[in-house]
């Protein structure tokens, strides 16, 4: 489930530390631009990360169980992105 996607410079600071020691897992481009990435942190699970053409980072602040779920989630979110434009 997706819920709210937030701008990089506007997470709290403790998500700001966390996103500094997890690993990128996965990297994955979409037409025009779009990236979605996924970070792993062994503590808290799979993150996913969306970066817009105008290089916007946006992650929807939430921890999953496995990398694939977190891509779906910002696959979401660029598939919706794309139908909207």
């Amino acid at each position: 489930m997706v819920s709210t996607w937030y701008f990089f410079h506007d997470l709290p600071p403790h998500r700001v530390v966390v996103m500094a020691i997890e690993t990128l897992t996965d990297l994955v481009g979409f037409p025009d631009g779009w990236l979605v990435g996924v970070s792993c942190s062994l503590e808290w699970g799979y993150q996913c990360w969306v970066i817009t053409p105008e290089r916007q980072v946006h992650t929807d602040g939430e921890f999953y169980e496995s990398s694939f779920v977190a891509l779906s989630a910002g696959r979401f979110l660029v598939e919706h992105s794309l139908e909207v434009e």
